[in-house]
């Protein structure tokens, strides 16, 4: 009514969005468009700039976190060494050399048919190239001959990376890269099996046939030696109990393991993994409502210097409830309430503050009932 009637343009609405087409201009965040940022407001369009910046860098890295995650849970494929030696003690990082070191390791017990054929999978890091992630204990010298508990050991590889220091870095913190992913060696094999039904159809000369067939038979079979034998080790071994945990973790000559405490080796790694990627996740969202709260007080107050300008401000009540902080600091002397039967009484008194002298209520109480 009062901008159909041309009492006022100067009106400020917030909340959700309106029905009226005529209320669109008069938003708040349209005001926000309209508003210049001159000082000595300046310093709050930047700090509300740099606070939505770190919001979306620590979203970003939850986002990761998460991908990581479900990564390991799915088992889809076999660790990098440079994921691998965040967890590793010094001892075992010491051992491993390379991607394919790792590989050789974990399979033992798989024919020497099956051994043969991993050549035939890059075991390149499978991932984002990012900055090296340093091994936790080699920078703070912790003897690992002090813990007893599994759970503060797995804790000791995340606790000293600081979140709070850390924007684009810590996605070097976690980060995971795989040498061998299994839809990577599921895709040779169909290459291979393609190769092997395309043969017969070649021009080559017979002896050329059967030995390219006689390869691409064996390169079928050994890669589902590998792949069987991987998918059944992650499958089968459950979680590592502690006392394997102290012992393997801390065991210095790995290459005299047998098949299966390999694997249950591998497994604590993995336990490590998991357990420092969640602590990290909820630093980074215990940060992120840390930010989203400052985000809120700081746009508040700099939305309160448009509302200050306002003859008349419209607000949902669920809005005022939210902003409550800023309701005191605009002092409304007058609070009119449309269709108030509707209203909850709790809503209303919320919308008020100490500063109102009149409060006026428009709605017929015999028609309407308040609606939660």
């Amino acid at each position: 009514g009062i901008v159909q009637n041309n009492l006022s343009n100067n009106i400020v609405r917030i909340g959700g969005r309106s029905k009226s087409e005529l209320l669109e201009p008069f938003n708040l965040r349209e005001r926000r468009k309209s508003v210049a940022y001159f000082s000595p407001n300046f310093y709050q369009a930047a700090l509300l700039k740099d606070l939505k910046r770190e919001m979306s860098e620590i979203f970003e890295n939850i986002k990761i976190l998460q991908d990581n995650l479900e990564h390991l849970e799915k088992n889809d494929g076999i660790l990098s060494l440079k994921t691998l030696k965040i967890v590793m003690s010094k001892p075992h990082q010491t051992y491993f050399k390379n991607n394919d070191h790792v590989l050789e390791w974990l399979l033992l017990g798989v024919s020497d048919q099956g051994r043969s054929q991993k050549k035939l999978i890059s075991t390149d890091d499978k991932g984002v190239k990012r900055r090296q992630t340093e091994n936790v204990l080699d920078d703070f010298g912790i003897d690992l001959a002090d813990f007893e508990n599994v759970n503060r050991l797995k804790e000791v590889f995340f606790d000293r990376i600081d979140l709070e220091e850390t924007d684009q870095q810590t996605n070097a913190n976690i980060q995971i890269f795989f040498s061998y992913t299994f839809e990577e060696i599921q895709k040779k094999i169909e290459e291979y099996e393609r190769i092997f039904e395309s043969l017969p159809n070649s021009e080559e000369s017979r002896e050329m046939i059967q030995q390219k067939m006689h390869d691409a038979k064996q390169a079928v079979s050994g890669l589902k030696l590998i792949l069987s034998h991987f998918e059944d080790r992650l499958t089968n071994i459950g979680i590592p109990s502690e006392n394997d945990t102290r012992r393997l973790f801390t065991v210095e000559n790995v290459n005299a393991l047998n098949s299966n405490e390999r694997w249950v080796l591998y497994k604590i790694w993995i336990e490590f993994l998991k357990s420092g990627y969640w602590m990290m996740l909820g630093k980074l969202e215990e940060r992120y409502r840390r930010g989203a709260r400052r985000y809120d007080e700081v746009r508040q107050f700099d939305d309160l210097r448009i509302v200050q300008q306002a003859d008349v401000v419209g607000i949902t009540t669920t809005t005022a409830a939210r902003l409550q902080a800023m309701l005191r600091e605009l002092k409304p002397k007058i609070v009119i309430v449309e269709e108030a039967a509707e209203v909850l009484e709790a809503h209303i008194v919320a919308s008020l503050s100490v500063y109102c002298q009149h409060l006026i209520l428009i709605g017929d109480h015999k028609q309407l009932r308040p609606s939660p």
